[in-house]
């Protein structure tokens, strides 16, 4: 059942980074420059950073008009976790009128006021690569208990998932395993060039034109191969 989770986490991922590349794309061609909305959010080391990276023209939002209007960090530490909670709730509001989205948020809310709680005046370790990945690990992790909250269609749906998950209970159907083999890889392929050079394309520019173009068409058919024959909307319009 956790496979799921991870595999929704990348749809979820890859549906509205999809839809905002796509929309960027369009607007550079008419000679507009959007702001870039995704930085590779699953490599994020901490809930704090990951919401710098996810969604940043939401994020950016609700910082200017909820978190820094409400005081922000500036009258002492109960307060800054109080209008970190105050803000996620209602960003999880934002996305609907549900108890889900309430809970999704609150979970956000709770893993930054935890994070800042924890790291202030906390020195840096010194197995740094170590202990990054293991932040990644955690913090993608976090997210992604979250994203059950965010996905089903009630809150004892989210309860008896997240039970399934404890239990070690339930299958992988071939579907979703293939799934998994093929996206989650790609998912990397993309995201980790991107994340270690700082670069928006995965593919940097001094490669050499052949082998780019072969990872681009390897890309392209294993989606016309894989992907789903019906069209589907993006999941991110029904917000």
């Amino acid at each position: 059942m956790i496979v799921a989770v991870y595999l929704f986490a990348i749809q979820i991922y890859g549906d509205f980074c999809g839809y905002t590349d796509i929309a960027r794309g369009v607007a550079k061609l008419l000679g507009i420059e959007l702001t870039t909305n995704f930085r590779q959010p699953y490599f994020s080391r901490n809930v704090t950073e990951f919401w710098r990276r996810w969604h940043i023209s939401l994020s950016t939002w609700l910082r200017d008009y909820l978190y820094i209007p409400l005081g922000g960090n500036r009258h002492g530490s109960l307060n800054t976790y109080r209008n970190l909670m105050a803000t996620m709730l209602m960003g999880g509001l934002w996305h609907g009128a549900s108890w889900n989205f309430v809970i999704w948020g609150g979970l956000h809310g709770l893993f930054l006021a935890l994070h800042r709680a924890y790291s202030r005046g906390r020195p840096m370790p010194q197995v740094k690569a170590w202990w990054d990945f293991f932040g990644v690990f955690a913090t993608f992790n976090l997210v992604c208990v979250a994203w059950v909250f965010f996905r089903a269609d009630g809150f004892d749906q989210a309860m008896a998932y997240l039970a399934g998950i404890a239990a070690a209970t339930g299958g992988i159907a071939p579907g979703v395993a293939l799934a998994g083999i093929v996206y989650l890889p790609a998912t990397l392929l993309i995201d980790l060039p991107c994340w270690r050079y700082e670069e928006q394309h995965p593919f940097r520019s001094h490669w050499p034109y052949w082998g780019r173009g072969i990872l681009y068409a390897a890309m392209i058919l294993a989606m016309a191969l894989i992907g789903p024959s019906d069209v589907r909307p993006f999941i991110y319009f029904q917000f």
